[in-house]
């Protein structure tokens, strides 16, 4: 393992509860980097760690998606250094809930799920994997003969999917409790359990759905998948590679749009209130970064 050199100053770490700690960095395992993290999100996910509902390791640094800078390699990494990446598929042990995550002015990821960015990327590409797993999801369902497709949860990855899937042509409705899901265009919002479509995507705690068909699940939402019924096809989102995610984000987070109205910035590492309607924290590190 490489020596890291750093000590991470700050970062957001669950002991029961979420709390602001000083933390020294960890060794870089083989095909792992070191990322200066620009910034990370405080989402559903975080909120389930948090409460209790998802079960983080103890002391585990929280937030699972984020993106930033290659400042040190691991052996058979050095292809990734100087580079600025984002995490696009989930690696097999779940950042901010098996490993350290993005919360934090540095974090350690594996090289293989990383996708390189350019230019200058606004501070909403911390939502990149919720992108990459909408991507993912809409990839699987062309390979099935779904048409209507119900999306479960109301935060950024359940708009996300319902924008991308309405956009290439399936009849979408969005189920949330959020007052703001169900804004976006081409997103009909509903409440109360889906029945009758071809597919499901579940972007929330597993809550059982007794429907046939494809169900397309968010990974940290369920990180263990339980016994179900021989009659549901169940699969697991695990993130897409390519222009999909960037065009995804790049079209749904404009100046002024739905859900960018859904996300609150913050430029310290605190553990913030609770989200209740708003989509997610967007965590900024190091400098103030270009929002928009």
């Amino acid at each position: 393992m490489a020596e890291s050199g750093l000590r991470l100053r700050r970062a957001i770490v669950y002991r029961g509860e979420a709390a602001a700690e000083e933390r020294t960095l960890p060794l870089i395992p083989p095909g792992s980097v070191l990322i200066q993290v620009y910034a990370a999100a405080w989402t559903g996910v975080e909120e389930a760690a948090r409460t209790g509902v998802l079960a983080a390791r103890y002391g585990v640094v929280m937030g699972h998606t984020g993106y930033g800078r290659v400042v040190a390699v691991g052996p058979g990494a050095e292809e990734l250094s100087g580079k600025l990446v984002a995490l696009a598929r989930v690696p097999e042990q779940l950042p901010g809930v098996d490993a350290d995550g993005f919360l934090s002015d540095y974090t350690v990821a594996p090289a293989g799920s990383l996708e390189e960015l350019t230019g200058t990327p606004p501070a909403y590409t911390a939502l990149y994997l919720e992108a990459s797993l909408a991507c993912d999801a809409l990839q699987r369902l062309e390979q099935s003969d779904a048409g209507r497709v119900a999306v479960l949860g109301g935060g950024p990855g359940g708009v996300l999917a319902a924008a991308l899937l309405a956009e290439e042509g399936y009849t979408v409705q969005l189920f949330t409790d959020k007052r703001l899901g169900g804004h976006c265009p081409a997103t009909a919002a509903a409440r109360g359990r889906p029945a009758g479509f071809d597919a499901y995507i579940h972007m929330l705690p597993w809550a059982y759905v007794e429907a046939d068909g494809l169900h397309l699940l968010h990974p940290y939402s369920h990180p263990r998948l339980s016994p179900t019924p021989r009659s549901l096809r169940v699969e697991k989102l695990t993130g897409a590679s390519g222009g999909c995610p960037r065009r995804l984000l790049r079209e749904n987070l404009g100046r002024g749009s739905c859900l960018e109205k859904m996300l609150v910035y913050v430029d310290e590492p605190i553990p913030p209130p609770p989200l209740g309607d708003r989509g997610a924290y967007i965590y900024t590190f190091t400098q103030r970064r270009r929002r928009r």
